[in-house]
């Protein structure tokens, strides 16, 4: 599973293959609610086999999972994949904070800095996209105050987990020569949302 996926690591975070090992830990986020809803699927708990599978059908060129981890302690926070065209060199990437503990703006800052990196320098893609459900606020201005390009808004695209409903989405594009000030941009912000949460934590 690890093995197609080349690491790379950052001071905070580790960017690899997902292992054996970390089967476990992917049952459980499916099975929270919040996260589910986050995902737009239903929570249960998945068999091993089922998430084993799920692991072993991306076959790391037109799909690719990697695992989000902290580099010390190296724990699995989270997950990310990428839908790759590699012809054209672009991919359409989604991420997921599992832990409960790094669902914070600082957190996500961070991953998505070091899963950029990962994207435009390992990669090697010269596009990354996303598209984002219209009601996840918080997300979309993520992206779009470190200065990711909106795209398009696309109307009634998605369904509801439970298939009553449809969604719209939003579309992010980001390009390699755009990378290096959003970057900076996004290494601000995180510096910003460190000193709030240390000051939360000391007002407690």
């Amino acid at each position: 599973m690890g093995s197609r996926v080349p690491a790379v690591e950052s001071e905070t975070y580790r960017i690899a293959g997902i292992g054996e090992a970390d089967l476990t830990l992917l049952q459980t986020w499916l099975a929270d609610e919040q996260l589910a809803r986050g995902l737009n699927i239903a929570a249960r708990r998945y068999s091993e086999e089922e998430v084993r599978r799920y692991a072993s059908s991306f076959d790391g060129r037109n799909s690719i999972l990697v695992g989000i981890y902290t580099s010390d302690p190296r724990t699995l926070i989270g997950i990310a994949t990428f839908d790759a065209n590699p012809r054209h060199r672009t991919a359409s990437w989604t991420l997921v904070i599992g832990d409960r503990r790094h669902r914070k703006e600082a957190t996500v800052m961070g991953v998505c800095v070091t899963l950029f990196d990962w994207a435009f320098t390992t990669a090697k893609f010269e596009k990354i996209s996303s598209r984002v459900a219209a009601h996840k606020l918080v997300l979309i201005h993520l992206l779009e105050r470190v200065g990711v390009p909106r795209e398009g808004y696309l109307r009634s695209e998605i369904l509801s987990a439970d298939g009553l409903r449809r969604h719209d989405e939003v579309l992010h594009g980001l390009l390699r020569g755009e990378w290096p000030e959003v970057r900076r941009v996004a290494m601000e912000r995180r510096a910003k949302a460190l000193l709030r949460e240390q000051a939360a934590i000391g007002l407690r």
